[in-house]
Order: structure tokens, then C-alpha cells, then sequence
């Protein structure tokens, strides 16, 4: 039977709506999940009229003896734990196939809570640890170990309750033919260090497992992702878990210690028992435990028992083992060896009759299994979707989802599907196994340092490494080259998403101004003048005939108009007076006061004259030292620093 892609509504299931009574006592109804080791069905304990879920083992298993009878083993030793965060079970008996009767709960699993919600905060991890570690706590009392714990094999009641699922499932997986000796059963993510090595689960590995569950619902991601299963188990091998802290910061330095210890390499390093780590969980939280009722609340109940069906359980080759890949393929593939015939040849009729009511019976069980419990579905284009979206309509056609790959993509959100395998218009059985690749989102990086650099260098790094979208600036800077980054946001070594917006400022090197001109004004409007231009005056004076006002700007040493570099000195001319004057009168004056009446304005030259002769008549000007007469004349225009000879007697 065939069912539309995911995302079209499903036709009932025809055969599924015939009432069957397993048992005697147990009413079947519609099919709630398929997987690769059975099929469970929603029914009724019409005993203790209580609502039930009918867990039945595929047919290809049940042929491997080995199976059924560890099949039915694991189910009576995990009906011997009864503890109020374990799905109970309750029945379990072979009719055409093994089967088990299990509690039925209505609630989503951790999974699907990460999926539509995201991480949780550190008090509602502390509300579903606890209560695990009390329940692995109690089954590893009576020899129980779990063996696949993972957030699949965790329920969340109604009541927002968490119930541990699965014991002793991959114990089971074990001891199928499909399995190779000496390979690893279990989800790879959850593995501990030990079993990748072939050595036999532990408690400890199971508190391994547990504080990886941990790290997942406060960080929202797997701590050593890897593209294959097997590199994946390698990863927890080798390498220790990183803090829970690094990806989400309201994490505590006390609860990154608590996941260090638990998901120590050594299990010798872990905490003695799971016990112990829940106390320790709860002395790290600030908050008492925040209850997750409200997280499984999306408007709909959601039916999930078991629900390591909806999700991958690998069987990986451990280290000791010797067979290939390729081997280990073939023997999947490889049927069964026949057992030679033998020949009773006066029991024929009896023979025949064996053989017919066998193969009636494997008729059944097989058209059972694939009539009511394997439709096919028609897988539809899945990529461009959120991630919660898509998983929840792939797990509600019963199949299971496998994140085979995580990209960083600029131009798709974190959280949408890039990819997938099969691709769309694939015929799927339930149970079958789709593989997603999902977005990153852009990848954070520490903002590289740019600053002082020149921008030619830096572009390509900036633009096409990073793809950063860039908003250019420019100005000017007096002692920054031309085209070297003067600024850039976000600063140097923080976050920063690629393909975001990234802001540089170039320099355009030092200013170029224009020179004012500046002659005939005053030598203070020319000093304003100039440094409004961000240029420097340098000042000298002279005498100037054409400019005779002191303090008039006579000269500039760089010519009006021209373009030069700010901050460049431009030197100055300025008028100290006239460089003409008239020669004062100084006759009649003492040789000092001549002195003294042209000092700064000309040089003085001294000529005595001896006494004067009686034909000559009187003195005209007066006694010894004093001014006879001058040259040049009172009255003559000579220019500043020229000579003026005066006369004088002195005594004979």
C-alpha cells in the first residue's frame, strides 16, 4: 500500500481498521511507528481496559532464532524494572511473530522537543536529567543495563514527566545475522570511548551517553559531529567533549564541569554511579528544575512509543574487527545458509504437511507485515524547509530521519534543509531511513584585523573569503597612506557572521588645499586665513615703499590658488613702514642728539671740522660738538639704512 509524500494527508489504513485480538486479550489498532526491528501498533487491553502499545518483531528477524529468544529475554528483564520514568511493559508472547506489550504514552520525545523548540535552559535540563539518572540508577541496581540512551529513547508525558525507552533494544541488535562480530551497536553520537574499542557496556557507559544527552538539550547540537557514523565514533574515541558553555553561554563553569566528568574518556574518571551525577547536575543549576510540560505543547497529541524506531540505531565495526565495508554489505545482503534436505522417505506425507502449515504461517506473517504494517510512501522535494517541519511530517508517514551532513551556507538560515537522500519521487518503505542536510547558516569567525593595511591587500580576504557585503567609507588622514584602512566594524578578533555587513573606512591620504591670496591685507587676516585651511604662516618683515602701512602682508611664498598639502608652512611677507624717507634737520643739534633723531632709519657718519678761520665770519650754528651742517640737505628723500654725514667743530 501506498501513501503521498509528506506533507499531502495520508488515506486510512484499510486493513489496519479490521478488529484483531492478539492474544486473546489485546485489541490492535492503527499502526503508531515502524523501524528497522519491528512495528508498533496502538491497542486496548480489553482485560484491564487500559490504553496500550503492541510493539511486534519484524519477520525477517523473527527468522533468526537467536533473535526471538533474546527478543523475548530483554523483555522480561526490562519488565522486571518497574520505576515511574521507564515506560513499563507489561506482556509478551510470540503469536505469528515476537511481540511485547508496552505502556502507551502520548507525549513527544526529546528529539521532537529539540526539533520544534530548540535548547532548553539549564533548570528544564536539570527537570529531565535528574529523573533519568534515578531511573538508570535503578536499573543498573538489578544488572540493567540501557545501552542506547539518546534523546529518541527519552518521552515526555503529558504531565511533562520524561520516560526512558528501549532497555536492552541494542543488546538485541546484536545478536541479529545482520550484524556483524565484533562491530559496536548504538546511536554514534551516545557512544562511549570504551565501546568503540569493543569493550562490553558498562553503567558508565550509559552516564556517558546520558551527559551527551545533557550537552544536546542545553547546546542544540551534537558535541563531535563528523560526515560519517564511523568518523563520528572515532571523534568520541579521541576526543574529549567540548564545554557546553561554548555554544550556549547562560551554562555554568559548575554544570561544563559536570558534563567534563560524565563524558570523561577514561570511565574510571566519570562519576562513581548515574546517581551521582544527577546530584551533581543539581548542585550546579542556580533554579530548581523548570517543569517541560509547556514544550511538548504544539496542539496536538503526539503518539510515541519507543521511539529509537524513528531514529537510526548503527551498527558500527569496532576496532578489532578485520571484515571490510564492502563485506560486511554482502553479508547483509547475503540469505540466509539453507540447511542441506533431509530425506525421510517413509514420513512424505508428513513432510508435506509441515511444509504447508509452515509456509501459511510465514504467508501470514508476511502479509501481516506487509500489507497493514509497511506502506510505502512518496518521498516529495524536502529542501528549503525548516528542519522541525520536515522531520515532523517524515516520522508521521513512519520514516526515519538521519542528519548525514551540517553545511555553513550564506545564503540559507541555520535550521533549513539543503539536501537530501533519497531524492524527491522515491518509493520508501516505512521504517526507511531519509538522510538530511541541513544549514548552518553563515559561519561566526573572529573578525580579522584590517586596520592600517592596504585596502588592495586586504579586499579579496574581505570580499570573497568571507563574502562580507561592504560599506566603504573614506576621509582624509594626515599621516595614513592613500588607500590604507583607517577604521573597520566590528573591531579586530570579534564575532562575526560571514556574508555580513562589514564597515571599512579608507584613507584618501592628507587633504589637499587651495592658498589663499593674501597680499595687501593684514598680516593677522592673512594668519586666519591660512589656518583655516589647516596651512601653517611663517612670518618675516621688510621695508616696502608700496605697502608703507606696518603690518600689510608685501609677499607670500606660495602663489594664490596653488594646491598643497595641509599642514604645509607658507611663508609671509609683511611691511614693517616705508622704506623712503626725508632726512631730518639736525643742524644745531649735539652730535648725540643727531645720533639719536635718525637711529633705525639711517646710518650716521661723523666728520669733524677744525676751528673755523676769521675771514669766515661768526659761527652760524654754535659752539664745539655741535651739528654745523649735514649731507645730504634737511629735506632730501633718502631710503632707510642709507649714510648721513654731519658736520661738527671740536675744540683745537
Amino acid at each position: 500500500m501506498s501513501t503521498p509524500a509528506p506533507g499531502t494527508s495520508v488515506p486510512a489504513d484499510t486493513a489496519g481498521e479490521k478488529t484483531r485480538i492478539l492474544a486473546g486479550r489485546y485489541r490492535l489498532g492503527s499502526r503508531i511507528g515502524a523501524g528497522g526491528m519491528a512495528t508498533i501498533l496502538r491497542g486496548t487491553d480489553t482485560q484491564m481496559d487500559r490504553p496500550v502499545a503492541v510493539k511486534v518483531l519484524h519477520p525477517h528477524l523473527a527468522d533468526d532464532p537467536e533473535v526471538r529468544t533474546r527478543f523475548a529475554a530483554e523483555a522480561r528483564h526490562a519488565a522486571s524494572l518497574s520505576h515511574p520514568h521507564v515506560v513499563g511493559v507489561y506482556d509478551q508472547g510470540e503469536t505469528d511473530l515476537p511481540w511485547i506489550v508496552l505502556e502507551l504514552i502520548d507525549g513527544p520525545s526529546l528529539r521532537e522537543v529539540l526539533a520544534t523548540h530548540g535548547p532548553l535552559d539549564p533548570a528544564q535540563v536539570l527537570a529531565v536529567i535528574e529523573p533519568l539518572c534515578d531511573a538508570l540508577h535503578a536499573a543498573h541496581g538489578i544488572g540493567l543495563i540501557h545501552r542506547d540512551v539518546k534523546p529518541e529513547n527519552v518521552l515526555i508525558t503529558a504531565e511533562g514527566s520524561p520516560k526512558l525507552a528501549d532497555f536492552g533494544i541494542a543488546r538485541v541488535m546484536a545478536a541479529t545475522s545482520h550484524t556483524a562480530t565484533g562491530t559496536l551497536v548504538g546511536s554514534v553520537h551516545y557512544l562511549a570511548p570504551e565501546l568503540v574499542d569493543g569493550i562490553e557496556a558498562t553503567p558508565a557507559s550509559d552516564q556517558y551517553a546520558l551527559a551527551v544527552v545533557a550537552y544536546e538539550l542545553l547546546t542544540g547540537r551534537k558535541p563531535l559531529p563528523a560526515d560519517t557514523p564511523m568518523a563520528v565514533a572515532l571523534r568520541h574515541a579521541n576526543e574529549d567533549v567540548p564545554p557546553p558553555s561554548r555554544y550556549a553561554p547562560e551554562v555554568t563553569p559548575a554544570m561544563d564541569a559536570v558534563i567534563a566528568r560524565a563524558t570523561s574518556r577514561d570511565p574510571a574518571g566519570r562519576f562513581p554511579d548515574v546517581a551521582a551525577m544527577g546530584r551533581a547536575l543539581r548542585e550546579a543549576v542556580d533554579s530548581p528544575p523548570a517543569a517541560v510540560t509547556h514544550l511538548a505543547d504544539d496542539g496536538q497529541m503526539h503518539t510515541l512509543v519507543l521511539p529509537s524506531e524513528l531514529a537510526e540505531t548503527s551498527a558500527l565495526p569496532t576496532r578489532p574487527a578485520r571484515r571490510t565495508a564492502e563485506e560486511d554489505l554482502a553479508a547483509r545482503r547475503r540469505p540466509a545458509p539453507e540447511r542441506p534436505p533431509r530425506r525421510w522417505p517413509r514420513r512424505v506425507g508428513m513432510v508435506l504437511i509441515s511444509l504447508v502449515v509452515l509456509g501459511l504461517l510465514g504467508a501470514g506473517g508476511w502479509l501481516l507485515y506487509d500489507t497493514v504494517l509497511v506502506p510505502t510512501t512518496i518521498l516529495g522535494d524536502l529542501t528549503g524547509r525548516p528542519q522541525a517541519e520536515v522531520v515532523a511530517e517524515l516520522q508521521a508517514v513512519d520514516l526515519r530521519v538521519d542528519i548525514a551532513e551540517e553545511e555553513h551556507r550564506l545564503d540559507v538560515p541555520a535550521g533549513i534543509v539543503t539536501g537530501q537522500s533519497p531524492s524527491e519521487g522515491t518509493e520508501l518503505r516505512a521504517g526507511e531511513v531519509v538522510q538530511l542536510i541541513l544549514s548552518l547558516g553563515p559561519r561566526v569567525i573572529d573578525m580579522p584585523d584590517v586596520q592600517l593595511q592596504p585596502f588592495a591587500d586586504v579586499e579579496s580576504l574581505l570580499r570573497e573569503t568571507h563574502a562580507f557585503d561592504l560599506q566603504i567609507a573614506e576621509e582624509h588622514h594626515d599621516t595614513v597612506p592613500e588607500g590604507d584602512v583607517l577604521a573597520q566594524s566590528p573591531p579586530a578578533g570579534s564575532p562575526v557572521e560571514e556574508g555580513s555587513v562589514v564597515a571599512v573606512t579608507l584613507s584618501l591620504g592628507i587633504e589637499q588645499v587651495d592658498v589663499p591670496d593674501m597680499v595687501g591685507g593684514t598680516a593677522e587676516d592673512a594668519t586666519a586665513a591660512l589656518e583655516a585651511v589647516r596651512l601653517s604662516p611663517t612670518v618675516t618683515e621688510e621695508w616696502s615703499d608700496e605697502y608703507p602701512e606696518r603690518g600689510t602682508v608685501i609677499a607670500q611664498g606660495v602663489a594664490p590658488a596653488e594646491r598643497v598639502d595641509a599642514l604645509t608652512q607658507v611663508p609671509l611677507v609683511v611691511s614693517r613702514g616705508p622704506l623712503s624717507l626725508q632726512v631730518p634737520d639736525l643742524r644745531g643739534m649735539s652730535v648725540q642728539q643727531a645720533r639719536d633723531a635718525v637711529a633705525g632709519l639711517a646710518e650716521v657718519e661723523l666728520v669733524e671740522e677744525s676751528s673755523p678761520q676769521p675771514t669766515l665770519g661768526p659761527f652760524t650754528y654754535g659752539s664745539v660738538n655741535e651739528v654745523e651742517r649735514q649731507i645730504p640737505e634737511p629735506g632730501t628723500t633718502i631710503q632707510r639704512g642709507d649714510s648721513i654725514q654731519i658736520f661738527y667743530f671740536v675744540a683745537s
